[in-house]
């Protein structure tokens, strides 16, 4: 029995863990300390929830507000079926909330972003809305970040955006490379990297080096 009420628990926060932040699962183990949230061992061993205020840009975009003093927006592109394969709350709980903004992507339909994200219109506008904001709130470096299927609209964002790093872990396959082509080759186009001498085209015979200095 012990087991089973163990595995609803589990099935109730799973939802949970992929949007809330660390400040409201916090407040959710004060009322129920035995809910089984992946960060619930850290907050129980003292660690301070990252102060993560979340905001709804869109159905499919999700903004994580840290601290005034923040310099940095890291841009998570994510998964199939919206997954990073890690909760967000997690993620937000590792970073540090004085440095990193994040913004969380998603693309339902897993067609590689190329249609944008509901809500913020094209890929284009998409990127020039993160651009724009990142420019009005004074942040000084922009990272993209590709979780699985989201690791070469990651890359192809970090072109777009100027980013210092694009991080593509796991996005390597040529059936992914081969399909996301058209749309990189039009970025090469649009905004060409020869100007930052760190950038060095992706060698497309191997597997892709999961970070890359832009």
């Amino acid at each position: 029995m012990a087991q089973k009420a163990f595995d609803r628990a589990k099935v109730k926060v799973k939802g949970w863990e992929d949007r809330l932040t660390p400040l409201e699962i916090a407040r959710l183990l004060e009322g129920d300390g035995d809910l089984p949230f992946k960060i619930a061992p850290l907050l129980k061993n003292g660690q301070r929830p990252a102060a993560y205020i979340r905001e709804a840009w869109s159905e499919e975009a999700t903004y994580f507000a840290g601290r005034s003093d923040t310099t940095r927006l890291l841009v998570i592109f994510s998964a199939p079926r919206a997954r990073l394969g890690i909760p967000i709350s997690y993620v937000l709980q590792a970073l540090r909330d004085d440095v990193y903004d994040v913004l969380v992507l998603r693309d339902p339909n897993d067609e590689h972003y190329t249609r944008g994200v509901q809500g913020l219109g094209s890929f284009l506008d998409t990127t020039r809305r993160i651009e724009d904001f990142a420019g009005t709130k004074g942040l000084q470096q922009i990272i993209t970040y590709g979780a699985s299927l989201g690791g070469l609209p990651a890359l192809r964002a970090g072109l777009l955006l100027k980013a210092s790093r694009a991080m593509l872990p796991g996005s390597g396959s040529m059936a992914t490379m081969r399909a996301f082509a058209p749309a990189l080759a039009a970025t090469n186009n649009e905004n060409s990297p020869t100007k930052n001498t760190r950038y060095r085209r992706p060698d497309t015979s191997r597997s892709m080096s999961p970070v890359m200095n832009m």
